[in-house]
């Protein structure tokens, strides 16, 4: 292998507002210190049509935007893509390259060549907990289990079972002190404060990066990727009370902004002690470096309360409703307030037919993105007050009837920060000691795989972009 060895932490959908006030606020943090010498871009999502992390994730990791590579959901079949327009772990891999990821989008389902990885931990919405080496299942059985049940509101609820499941594996995975004292910390504060556990998502984060770091020291892979959301996560809930001057329309209250004006903050805090572990390990091994990117943004969107959402709370009977049995499809792991489901060829066309014709109010709600993958958004019924009814072919049918209920927001909004094209990309290299120019250049998303590839000295596709020098 020809370049540096690098690591690619994913901070997902962080804009360089929200870096660059944390840095002026916390100036002695690592964030702030990394980027007196950090060679800085300023990253644009090249995909067409509304954004989502679902789109503009691929396209950084594949060097083709949404119209080519086509992935708008988890669930979706991935051999035809992954063919056509590689991931860049797979593309390295098969040269010979030593990889490591954990939580990439679309790292599941697995590849048939795991075991040629130094470790592959998949993202949270894989539909079972396949992992490698072996002792990581434990710990993604419980994750998946976790993560489920905190979709959008976050459940109080502990998987006992995925946790007694881990207990053997914790001297290998990695689970460090300060992390499991931290967690406990969080669980007492929830007896003092029940509001808080909107923190538990934050949490998840760092019991992963546990494993990732455990998994990196060990295996000192040559290319490694790392993937948070707990930062967006909480920039879609609590943009309004981080910033509520962004909006010419305000119509929250005090008191909510009073709650949670500083969970943007304690997230990016957490996401700052990761990057100086990190920056710590570089240091140590200077044949690294370090890249922190975001696919996109997010901005000001939305200062309003929102107290509830139409959503389906009984699977099986909203299938059942539409003609098709437990044994006729799958339900695919998807972002709230999304549900996905992969029907059998022969029930296919059973609900092709009512597809088209299911809407709430007037306002269809279902789709099928590719054949036999279909898809049910709720996004347009927050605080919902029509009829409740669903029209199936026509016909109205009752929301108890069909599994449907109005689902509470615990927070009291649905969006107040939304995706903008603006991404952040930027560099750590612990062999550059001078400072760097402040500047930060323009780029598109589409130009950071073959850059990636570039350092690795390994044939860029003809359908990616030309690369430019990410690291010297």
């Amino acid at each position: 292998m020809s370049g540096r060895k690098i690591i690619l932490f994913e901070l997902n959908e962080v804009p360089y507002k929200l870096v660059d006030h944390f840095c002026q606020t916390r100036p002695q943090s690592h964030l702030a210190k990394m980027l007196t010498k950090a060679q800085q871009y300023k990253t644009y999502a090249a995909d067409s049509g509304e954004l989502s992390p679902t789109k503009t994730w691929p396209t950084v990791h594949r060097g083709v935007n949404n119209d080519r590579h086509g992935l708008t959901n988890f669930g979706q079949e991935l051999d035809e893509v992954n063919r056509a327009y590689p991931p860049l772990w797979q593309i390295l891999a098969s040269q010979g390259v030593k990889v490591g990821v954990c939580g990439s989008f679309f790292t599941f389902p697995v590849t048939d060549t795991i075991q040629d990885y130094a470790f592959y931990l998949p993202d949270v919405f894989a539909a079972e907990s396949t992992a490698y080496p072996q002792p990581l299942e434990a710990f993604q059985a419980f994750n998946l289990s976790m993560s489920r049940a905190s979709a959008r509101n976050v459940s109080k609820k502990i998987d006992v079972s995925g946790a007694l499941k881990l207990l053997p594996a914790l001297p290998q995975l990695g689970l460090t002190s300060n992390t499991i004292g931290q967690i406990g910390q969080q669980l007492l504060a929830e007896r003092k404060d029940p509001t808080v556990k909107t923190r538990r998502r934050t949490y998840q984060t760092l019991l992963s990066f546990d494993i990732f770091l455990k998994q990196l020291q060990k295996t000192k892979p040559d290319f490694a990727t790392f993937f948070t959301n707990h930062v967006a996560a909480n920039m879609h809930r609590y943009w309004a009370a981080a910033f509520p001057e962004d909006y010419k329309v305000f119509n929250l209250k005090d008191a909510w902004i009073n709650q949670f004006r500083h969970e943007i903050d304690f997230a990016m805090q957490k996401a700052d002690e990761l990057l100086g572990r990190l920056i710590a390990f570089v240091d140590r091994n200077p044949e690294y470096v370090l890249l922190v990117v975001s696919s996109m943004g997010q901005a000001a969107f939305k200062a309003e309360h929102v107290s509830s959402c139409v959503g389906i709370v009984d699977f099986t009977r909203f299938m059942g409703q539409l003609g098709l049995n437990p044994k006729d499809y799958e339900e695919r792991p998807a972002m709230a307030p999304i549900f996905n489901v992969a029907v059998n060829p022969d029930k296919q066309d059973c609900l092709r037919q009512k597809v088209g014709t299911l809407a709430i109010n007037n306002q269809p709600f279902a789709q099928e993105l590719e054949e036999g993958f279909f898809e049910f958004c709720f996004k347009y019924f927050q605080n919902y007050t029509g009829p409740e009814v669903i029209h199936v072919e026509g016909q109205p049918r009752s929301f108890a009837e069909m599994g449907l209920a109005s689902v509470p927001h615990e927070d009291g909004v649905y969006l107040t920060g939304d995706h903008i094209p603006e991404g952040i990309l930027f560099t750590y290299d612990p062999k550059q000691t001078s400072p760097t120019p402040t500047q930060r250049t323009k780029i598109s998303t589409l130009d950071i795989a073959p850059s990636v590839l570039e350092n690795y000295s390994v044939p860029i596709p003809t359908y990616m972009n030309s690369p430019f020098q990410l690291v010297a």
